[in-house]
């Protein structure tokens, strides 16, 4: 025997008017800063501090803790260098 799927009725019923600011909020914001002209450096420091800030998740994920010091390092080594 199969139970037929009954779509909810009103369930996501809001109004489009109470949340238009911040709506327009979030897009202006976001245009905003896609139209900003970062210098790559800046990218690239980003980058690297959004690695190590993964690298350190993960690895207390793991168990294991790493100062900030010896992530540093291990990030200044090039793979062939870690083998």
């Amino acid at each position: 025997m199969t139970i037929p799927y009954e779509t909810p009725r009103h369930w996501i019923l809001y109004d489009p008017g109470a949340i238009q600011n911040e709506l327009l909020g979030a897009k202006a914001a976001l245009l905003a800063l896609t139209q900003i002209p970062y210098q790559r450096s800046w990218a690239e420091q980003l980058q690297q501090i959004q690695l190590k800030r993964e690298v350190a998740g993960t690895s207390r994920i793991e168990g294991a803790e790493f100062t900030e010091r010896e992530l540093d390092a291990a990030m200044r080594e090039t793979p062939e260098q870690l083998v």
